[in-house]
């Protein structure tokens, strides 16, 4: 044992963080593209039944458009990343 032992500090973290940090797990394990497919299956199946959801039909389509609109983002930073790069 060290002569300078002292006891290790305890850092308590308090439950809301602990929930946060728990909620924000589950949420990464979530992808887009797994609800996209929900999204898809859901508006089959209502075509199929011949259920008007208006509401569904509007959700799905702010996340569609959000979610494309994403990935154009995504792309263009990529590819205007690599042009710097290659000027540089």
């Amino acid at each position: 044992m060290p002569l300078n032992y002292e006891k290790p500090i305890i850092r308590k973290i308090p439950i809301v963080q602990k929930v946060g940090n728990l909620f924000l797990q589950i949420v990464s394990l979530i992808r887009p593209e797994t609800i996209l497919g929900v999204f898809l299956i859901a508006a089959i199946l209502l075509a199929f039944f011949k259920i008007s959801a208006i509401g569904f039909h509007i959700v799905f389509g702010i996340f569609t458009i959000g979610y494309f609109s994403e990935r154009v983002i995504i792309k263009y930073g990529r590819t205007r990343r690599q042009a710097s790069n290659k000027t540089d």
